[in-house]
């Protein structure tokens, strides 16, 4: 995320082998510039999660009309919205 040009948006699945998407969303919020862009979560259990700065929250399996209208929203609207979704 720190390469130019920096990403408009990014789409986290929170089970991820490696890194935890919850410790790469640490690390990004931690970081004034990377915890500008816009997270839209994907994840395997439905349920509330607690993070008010997420964009937008997914289930599998995704319901993709939807999904690819809320990633095309948020990068047309860059910063402008901070309203979080829920799908």
């Amino acid at each position: 995320m720190h390469q130019t040009p920096r990403p408009d948006l990014v789409v986290l699945d929170l089970m991820m082998p490696k890194m935890g998407g919850w410790t790469l969303r640490m690390h990004q919020r931690r970081d004034p510039d990377l915890g500008k862009i816009p997270v839209v979560v994907v994840c395997s259990l439905p349920g509330k999660l607690d993070e008010d700065t997420l964009k937008a929250v997914f289930t599998k399996p995704l319901y993709l009309p939807r999904f690819l209208d809320v990633i095309k929203g948020e990068i047309e609207r860059g910063e402008s919205s901070s309203e979080p979704l829920c799908s």
